[in-house]
């Protein structure tokens, strides 16, 4: 399974810029049609399965006590720092055209959840009480230690403050994308704006303001739905 990261959507829209200079030469004179130029963008992206929109890393600071026995208790505290990554399927993104306002239309899929990654080398921990000596105990606080820090970590990433940044990043890195062969093209191309969106019920610091709403997906079907090659699929 291939992804591209944040980062690699520069190197991508490079690739992009590349692409549209390509597919201008090809048309001679006459600038190609939009149709064109997006489908040729998205062929650049049919190598990749996801793309990764975003990546969060939260610290996370937790203990637990084993008081197995009375004597040999021990306690065991743990500051960890873990990763999320959100990304979205390339295949679910949907396109369509309007050409009276002159923009492509990109429906962006519901973000998802890259499983958490945790970095034990960059942890600190504190071990105390005479417990600690038992190697047996150390690993089962420590694994009792992880599993709450992976619970308080899922809701931190899945509460709505961290997926507005994330669907906020994801909306600029798909819009960027498909911006920059139509900027390379010229012409008529550059008469035309990219917006990228979610579902109008999926708000975002990012919306777009209330004179310029998120075309709804009654909207979207009455404009020219994008096909390339699959009339099934984009």
């Amino acid at each position: 399974m291939r992804t591209i990261g944040v980062a690699g959507v520069i190197a991508a829209a490079i690739l992009a810029f590349g692409l549209g200079f390509v597919v201008s030469r090809s048309w001679g004179n006459k600038p190609p049609p939009i149709r064109t130029i997006v489908c040729s963008t998205i062929k650049t992206m049919e190598a990749r399965n996801h793309l990764t929109v975003y990546k969060y890393t939260g610290d996370i600071s937790v203990s637990t006590r084993n008081t197995k026995w009375w004597v040999l208790s021990g306690q065991q505290y743990l500051s960890t720092t873990p990763d999320a990554y959100y990304y979205l399927e390339i295949k679910d993104l949907v396109f369509s055209l309007d050409g009276t306002s002159k923009t492509v239309l990109i429906k962006i899929p519901p973000l998802k959840l890259s499983q958490i990654d945790f970095h034990p080398d960059r942890d600190r921990r504190i071990n105390k009480g005479l417990g600690t000596m038992s190697p047996t105990m150390v690993d089962d606080m420590l694994k009792d230690n992880y599993e709450t820090a992976r619970g308080l970590f899922t809701q931190l990433v899945t509460d709505k403050p961290i997926l507005d940044q994330a669907k906020g990043q994801a909306k600029k890195a798909i819009t960027e994308y498909f911006e920059i062969p139509l900027r390379a093209i010229g012409g008529g191309a550059n008469d035309y704006q990219v917006r990228a969106y979610f579902d109008e019920t999926e708000h975002t610091p990012e919306s777009s303001p209330a004179s310029s709403p998120a075309p709804s997906e009654a909207n979207v079907s009455s404009k020219t739905r994008i096909y390339c090659e699959s009339p099934t699929k984009v």
